[in-house]
């Protein structure tokens, strides 16, 4: 019994990316007061490419900081996964101010592309607290 729960826990940390799945729950920057709402900052880890981002009782707003160590040409793609067109989601990269529209389940929503070293993501909550809610991520990059 000990060895099958072995293999079911290795087994699932291959069939989901744990390491890359990001919970902004709890992560409340120092400055948490902003434009009367909450400010919580994240960054994936440079080595996730897929993941997802699943926020428990979501309230303010969420900084997604995606590196770039390379400085490669990259784009993040989004689709819902959740409750995940309830956000504003604003692709904030290098003082951009571009919001991603229409995130469905049934198709991918891409940010510009970009060198920078860190590739930003802005997550309005909605103004209705859900019990959770959230997006499947992709980190693109062009050759």
């Amino acid at each position: 019994l000990l060895v099958a729960g072995l293999i079911l826990a290795v087994a699932s940390g291959f069939m989901y990316n744990l390491h890359c799945d990001v919970d902004p729950t709890g992560s409340q920057s120092e400055s948490a007061i902003r434009d009367l709402g909450i400010r919580y900052e994240k960054k994936v880890p440079a080595d996730c490419h897929n993941g997802t981002m699943e926020w428990s009782y979501p309230f303010g707003h969420l900084f997604l900081y995606f590196p770039n160590p390379h400085a490669s040409t990259e784009a993040i793609c989004l689709q819902d996964w959740a409750l995940g067109n309830t956000y504003n989601v604003t692709d904030i990269t290098d003082g951009r101010n571009n919001r991603l529209t229409n995130i469905t389940r049934d198709s991918w929503r891409f940010t510009a592309v970009s060198t920078s070293s860190e590739l930003v993501l802005k997550f309005d909550a909605p103004n209705v607290m859900y019990y959770t809610s959230g997006f499947v991520y992709k980190v693109i990059r062009h050759k």
